[in-house]
């Protein structure tokens, strides 16, 4: 047998083995890179407020709204791939809402707690600590959904609005979830009478079939193909430890989630109403940033797309990176080439 063949085999099992041993004993990796304070609270949401790393500049301050599915700190995961970092060094105030881990005491959390006393809440603090009564407002995935409505129902208190891969039209061609949550398919109501909330594990068990061989046996062939390398073990081990960081969705939202976007499409047919009063994204004129990944399987771009014909903003602009749901906001060309234009937008439309 070939030496050179021999040497392979013997490199190729102690990678393997290296890589079988990390996914038992992961190599421990720091989340949450940027140093921030809670300065406020409501039930189990905190809002974080972070350490300037520059001077401040004459901007509205910047809140950032994620999803109510996995913690917020994807948007800080590492020091060179911190969204929330790339604002700060650019001279805005940045905070962040973590909504917490909710209970089978907070089943009944719904889309108008949401909207109108977490948000709005962490609004008028925000306000309040800066003595302005604007914000620019950033919301990812849920968070955009929420960030949206928001807006349409306090369009005063919204400077600029950035949504970022969020499911606004939910009926477009390539969403594999509006499929599975057909009503003729998926009860979502008997689901949360028989289960309550719905936990992490279902979540991430729907997530990963959306593409079953990349998200478990391929990504485990890279780590073993590249487990002396450090950069990428540290990166992979972030990812995982933020995946299976999830939260549960309380039951009562769930319902009007599934209900409302995926099988009834409530928002963009202006038929949404929030503690009786309706949605109208008409109301929606400020500057409006949309981004979208072109890979995206969770959030197909033309989703968040869909915002644009119902708004009535006239100053729009839409940023497309070639990466999928997550990747936008921790991908290497994304930092490198995206979030810097981004920002630039912002400081655009923030000066005063």
């Amino acid at each position: 047998m070939n030496e050179t063949f021999i040497k392979e085999i013997i490199q190729g099992n102690l990678k393997l083995a290296k890589a079988f041993e990390l996914t038992i004993n992961g190599p421990g990796v720091d989340t949450n890179t940027t140093e921030y304070e809670v300065v406020f609270e409501y039930n189990k949401m905190r809002l974080l407020r972070f350490k300037p790393l520059a001077d401040k500049g004459l901007y509205p301050p910047l809140l950032m709204v994620y999803a109510v599915i996995n913690k917020p700190y994807i948007l800080d995961l590492q020091p060179d791939r911190s969204v929330v970092k790339k604002f700060l060094e650019k001279g805005f105030d940045v905070y962040l809402i973590d909504w917490g881990m909710p209970s089978d005491a907070d089943k009944y959390i719904c889309l108008d707690d949401y909207i109108n006393y977490y948000m709005r809440y962490a609004v008028d603090h925000i306000c309040k600590e800066n003595s302005c009564t604007q914000i620019s407002l950033l919301g990812y995935c849920i968070g955009g959904y929420f960030a949206t409505i928001f807006s349409s129902l306090y369009p005063k208190r919204v400077k600029n609005l950035m949504i970022m891969s969020a499911p606004i039209d939910f009926h477009v061609k390539g969403g594999p979830l509006h499929v599975w949550t057909q009503k003729d398919i998926f009860d979502v109501s008997r689901y949360t009478e028989a289960y309550g909330n719905c936990a992490p594990d279902i979540l991430n068990s729907g997530f990963l079939l959306l593409n079953p061989m990349e998200n478990t046996y391929l990504k485990y062939l890279d780590l073993v193909e590249k487990v002396d390398d450090k950069d990428y073990v540290d990166n992979f081990f972030r990812m995982e430890k933020w995946i299976n960081d999830g939260i549960s969705i309380p039951a009562r939202f769930f319902v009007e989630w599934i209900r409302d976007g995926y099988q009834e499409n409530k928002l963009v047919k202006g038929e949404l109403k929030v503690a009786g009063k309706p949605v109208n994204l008409n109301k929606i004129t400020m500057p409006l940033l949309l981004i979208v990944g072109k890979a995206d399987n969770l959030v197909p771009p033309a989703s968040t797309l869909g915002l644009l014909p119902h708004v009535k903003s006239k100053d729009t602009k839409v940023f497309e990176n070639p990466s999928g749901h997550i990747g936008i906001s921790v991908g290497g060309k994304a930092h490198k080439v995206m979030w810097p234009e981004v920002i630039e937008w912002l400081t655009k439309h923030s000066e005063k």
